[in-house]
């Protein structure tokens, strides 16, 4: 009799255990806290577009007029590209009920480039080619979402987003030649918005699929382009601009 008393009490216990670490259904008990501090990993991949453009600052100097305006459509144009993601993140929830409000920050060390390249057409003996390069990416971020039958947190998101650029440009003028050559390095400030899911696995385990569109403003250079038989010089100014679409599954380990 013993026996099947410490059993039940066993199984009592077990059970229990498994309440404690297991959502609950909706409709028998309130579901898990998310209220606190979590961790975690978090990889994807982004599609990269990026806005180029060249233009020449004087008419004068090595462009004549009549080609001053034809050199700076050459390199003005878009391209774009796809990249894979990888990184770490790091929250605080604050949890009303079934409104939660939380900040979030995310670090991604990976690589995200941009190029592209111009070939004169129609007789045309110019060239450009260019590139925007974001060599790693953070972003400090507000989530504001909602607890739908207690295992799933619906979100929206949106701060700041810091990256850090390098561009690299050049424009060609094949006829004599002669080349503008412009590199830049910077760490560049941008804006971050999105939204997404999280599906609360266990009592400590969150799984979440996002959605973050990133945007960095111009990122600007200026080559110095000087005519072989003469003095004549002439400044071209590169502007460049990235946006990215970045999709990417995570996991969290609530505290």
């Amino acid at each position: 009799m013993k026996i099947k008393y410490l059993a039940a009490a066993g199984l009592l216990a077990l059970t229990n255990a498994l309440i404690a670490e297991t959502p609950a259904e909706s409709g028998t008990m309130p579901g898990p806290s998310l209220a606190g501090f979590y961790v975690g990993a978090v990889a994807g991949a982004s599609q990269n577009n990026s806005a180029l453009s060249g233009d020449t600052s004087t008419l004068g100097g090595y462009w004549a007029p009549q080609n001053a305006a034809r050199a700076t459509a050459i390199a003005r144009g878009a391209a774009s590209s796809w990249a894979p993601h990888a990184g770490l993140d790091i929250g605080y929830n604050w949890q009303m009920g079934p409104w939660v409000l939380g900040a979030e920050a995310d670090l991604d060390p990976t690589k995200a480039s941009v190029e592209r390249r111009y070939v004169g057409q129609n007789n045309s003996l110019n060239t450009a080619d260019q590139l925007i390069e974001s060599d790693w990416l953070a972003t400090a971020r507000m989530r504001a979402g909602t607890v739908l039958a207690q295992r799933w947190l619906v979100f929206a998101t949106g701060g700041l987003a810091v990256s850090g650029l390098q561009t690299a440009d050049s424009f060609t003028d094949e006829y004599y030649p002669t080349t503008a050559r412009a590199t830049g390095q910077t760490v560049a400030l941008g804006w971050v918005a999105g939204a997404g899911a999280e599906w609360i696995l266990a009592r400590h385990w969150g799984l979440k699929l996002e959605y973050l569109c990133l945007g960095f403003p111009n990122a600007g250079t200026t080559g110095l382009m000087k005519d072989p038989f003469g003095p004549d010089t002439s400044t071209y100014q590169f502007a460049s601009t990235l946006t990215m679409n970045v999709g990417r599954l995570g996991v969290n380990y609530f505290f």
